[in-house]
């Protein structure tokens, strides 16, 4: 089985100047940090979540839905900016590089390289929503819902 992180590592990307700057400047200081703007670009390549706003939801790396303004967060629905391969292993700071991923799906990855999307998926907390729930969780958080 292909290790979960090439996938992603050679996955799709478009080499945007602005973005190719910044990981530039970011990778040149040794940054593990990723930028504002490689974190929304991340963000807009992640999965979209049909007839939800992709501003407000995406799915992970491991198939989790997440919401935008749950960052950092450690429930079901917090997502984190990973380094597909790992900062301490080599990873550079940049938008080919990311990922998101579910928080505590974060933690149990650590800075491993060897989780298939299913075993990640495996270690991820689960959650199913249907859709009256998820404009239940959009309201509270956002104060409005908005569908596509």
């Amino acid at each position: 089985m292909q290790p979960f992180f090439k996938s992603f590592v050679n996955g799709e990307y478009k080499k945007d100047k602005e973005y190719f700057e910044d990981e530039f400047v970011a990778n040149k200081r040794g940054n593990r940090i990723f930028t504002n703007k490689q974190k929304e670009a991340c963000w807009n390549r992640a999965v979209k979540i049909y007839g939800r706003d992709p501003d407000r939801w995406r799915y992970d790396a491991a198939g989790n839905p997440v919401v935008k303004a749950l960052r950092g967060c450690t429930g079901s629905l917090c997502h984190e900016y990973d380094h597909i391969l790992p900062y301490s292993k080599g990873g550079e700071t940049t938008v080919r590089n990311c990922q998101v991923l579910q928080s505590y799906a974060n933690r149990a990855k650590g800075n491993r390289t060897d989780l298939s999307r299913e075993l990640l998926k495996s270690k991820s907390m689960k959650v199913k929503l249907k859709d009256f729930e998820m404009d239940l969780i959009e309201e509270m958080i956002y104060g409005n819902v908005k569908k596509l």
